[in-house]
């Protein structure tokens, strides 16, 4: 039941409040900042990039296969002339959504946006294994991926490694504190 007096009826109504928001925008009313999505490749790893695979557990939403068809093909625009990646603007242009998906289906079907996340992976593999690192990683950093950009300055240790050792640090120095 609803409780009697003002100071629980106030408790109790702030307790069933609903924060409201519009999910559409990832944006509270308020104007906060709801939950960043990460793109898969947030999460490749060094042994990803030289082992030039993408581990077969590693599934995309429609819209990953989007953000890495958008990021290869800027990186391609980018390219200079006569690069090999700037060879393989053909290639993304096919991979194109207004290309690809041909279908008069209103809506992109289940099996077709698993070929199209197949063949938009298939040409970032193929970038890894004819060496193109440094557009890889580009591709990666664009998605967030903070794993690997060390290593795409030719640093010998990675920032994250550097980070986590200064995290520790810290963790250690406040164990120190808590122990006084």
């Amino acid at each position: 039941g609803v409780p009697t007096g003002l100071d629980a009826v106030v408790r109790w109504a702030r307790l069933h409040q609903r924060p409201r928001v519009d999910h559409t925008s990832g944006v509270a009313q308020d104007g906060a900042e709801l939950l960043h999505s990460l793109h898969p490749l947030a999460s490749f790893t060094e042994a990803n990039l030289s082992g030039c695979t993408i581990p077969d557990n590693l599934k995309f939403e429609p819209r990953d296969s989007l953000h890495l068809w958008q990021s290869m093909a800027e990186v391609a625009k980018k390219s200079p002339a006569g690069h090999a990646v700037k060879a393989r603007e053909g290639v993304l242009a096919r991979l194109d959504p207004q290309a690809f998906f041909q279908s008069n289906h209103q809506f992109v079907q289940k099996p077709e946006a698993i070929t199209y996340e197949q063949e938009v992976k298939g040409e970032f593999v193929h970038w890894m294994q004819q060496g193109w690192r440094e557009e890889a990683v580009q591709v990666l950093v664009a998605h967030d991926n903070t794993r690997i950009r060390g290593a795409a300055a030719g640093g010998a240790q990675s920032s994250s490694d550097e980070e986590e050792e200064e995290e520790d640090d810290f963790f250690a120095k406040r164990s120190d504190d808590e122990e006084e």
